[in-house]
């Protein structure tokens, strides 16, 4: 089930592994280009594809009667007593070692530990840590809540000819769901205005899932409200994102990528989105949409990021390109990004740009330069202050 994620042992698939064994799903289903009444055939230059407009987000942890989805718990958080465990420092022109364009330290405001936190948090704990508040401690979960491990031994196969390696063998983790628990997420594939997800899983309500194809049972709901943190009351010119989701940022001539978004500026900080379209949409629209107005730079910069280890992104492609795919890094959920804005309307609009939640109901903002329509690049924003505010 993990062969998109090595070395990651039992946990939940990425983001990519259950858009991957959703379009694998459709394919078997609808084996014929065109097959699919309604569909639409995706041409590029490297060749035409189909099924691309199938969006997800997802997979996510809940329990049995999905009163609540978990959430990778942010970095700055505390699960032993939900308070905020780091802050930015005031800005000051102290000397330092931070990557550019970063200006502020994060530090830790609780006693170094050898307790791990918990991993994963509740929609309504996630709501208590955007608003501010104390997070109870029945919000915080591990994953031992919703899995066992279990321990498999295999025999390693020779690539040529798929023979036994003498001598050769493997062991590997599983994930083993609890009774009470399951695995969600929201996927959207529209064909002829209607889900044609809903119709795939009408019959048998089966998915592989994952390098070994394991078989996972299915249940559908068609639903138009995600259960996903929403940012309450932002106020104030300090502006917090915090990933829901993983997030790929990649390299250009003019930008790192790695852990800064390409949509901050690597000289000064500075925050690259519009708020509103960019010139090329504009010229394409303008006919169709005349009133069309470009949208205008955000007065915004970033200036402190408390980010955990990368994880590695992987695959095999099937098909025409088979073989292994490229090698990336994302940064995984939980990481947060601090930004200040020259005032409070530029702030609001630097919410409106990042935010999963646009005015817009049927669509989400992702914000990851690679893998958005897979689900990655998912995040919420809040207000921060830093440590000598927090303190005082």
């Amino acid at each position: 089930m993990f062969g998109a994620s090595p070395g990651r042992g039992a946990c939940l698939p990425m983001q990519h592994v259950l858009n991957g064994a959703l379009h694998s799903a459709l394919h078997r289903a609808f084996p014929q280009s065109g097959s699919l009444d309604g569909e639409k055939i995706h041409r590029s230059p490297d060749g035409s594809f189909r099924f691309g407009n199938l969006t997800s987000v997802g997979p996510f942890f809940s329990d049995q009667d999905n009163s609540s989805i978990y959430f990778p718990t942010p970095l700055d958080l505390c699960t032993d007593t939900g308070d905020l465990s780091h802050a930015p420092l005031h800005r000051s022109t102290w000397a330092s070692s931070l990557p550019a364009p970063l200006t502020t330290p994060v530090v830790s405001r609780v006693l170094p530990s050898k307790k791990e936190a918990l991993p994963l948090i509740s929609l309504q704990g996630y709501q208590n840590y955007l608003a501010g508040k104390k997070v109870e401690s029945s919000s915080f979960r591990s994953f031992d809540d919703f899995f066992l491990t279990e321990n498999a031994v295999g025999i390693a196969m020779k690539p040529e000819g798929r023979s036994v390696e003498e001598g050769m063998l493997y062991t590997s983790e599983r994930m083993r769901l609890r009774e009470e628990a399951r695995i969600v997420a929201y996927a959207d594939f529209k064909v002829n205005g209607k889900n044609a997800l809903q119709e795939l899983f009408h019959e048998q309500n089966r998915i592989l899932v994952g390098g070994e194809s394991r078989l996972c049972s299915v249940q559908t709901e068609v639903t138009d409200t995600l259960q996903f943190p929403i940012e309450t009351n932002i106020s104030g010119t300090k502006i917090k994102f915090t990933l829901l989701t993983p997030a790929i940022f990649v390299a250009a001539p003019d930008h790192p990528g790695g852990w800064l978004p390409n949509w901050v500026s690597y000289q000064d900080g500075s925050f690259r989105l519009l708020d509103g379209p960019g010139p090329d949409k504009v010229r394409r629209l303008k006919k169709k949409f005349p009133d069309i107005k470009a949208g205008q730079p955000i007065d915004a910069r970033i200036v402190a990021a408390h980010i955990a280890k990368p994880q590695i992104v992987s695959g095999w492609a099937q098909g025409k390109n088979e073989g292994a795919k490229s090698t990336l890094f994302s940064v995984p959920a939980g990481s947060v990004y601090y930004f200040e804005a020259s005032n409070e309307e530029n702030a609001q609009k630097l919410v409106s740009s990042l935010n999963w939640r646009t005015t817009d109901s049927t669509t989400i903002n992702r914000r990851s330069a690679l893998m958005g329509e897979k689900g990655y690049g998912i995040g919420v924003c809040s207000s921060w202050q830093d440590l000598e505010n927090i303190n005082s």
